[in-house]
């Protein structure tokens, strides 16, 4: 779950219903997942936040003006920047 003013997301476990908090960029917005990581979209700070699935560590990949969502997580996502609203498609590993 997105924390949209604490830039942070909140981890969920399916099996007992524990929280884990994870710091993300700024104002965090779009959430994706695949079987490996857990990605953000951070609207305020033009970068997508990639989550290890198995030990929370984090890797930071900058794109473009005001991210609001990513994709299916094929390796491509689409970035709706609330700059142009005309988006596009980018590459993100």
């Amino acid at each position: 779950m997105a924390n949209w003013t604490t830039n942070n997301v909140t981890r969920i476990l399916k099996s007992d219903s524990t929280t884990t908090t994870i710091g993300v960029g700024t104002t965090p917005y779009g959430v994706a997942v695949d079987e490996t990581y857990v990605w953000v979209a951070n609207v305020g700070s033009n970068n997508v936040t990639r989550i290890k699935k198995s030990d929370s560590t984090t890797t930071t990949i900058g794109v473009g003006t005001g991210p609001e969502s990513v994709g299916d997580m094929t390796g491509w996502a689409y970035d709706s920047s609330s700059a142009s609203r005309e988006g596009q498609l980018r590459e993100i590993r």
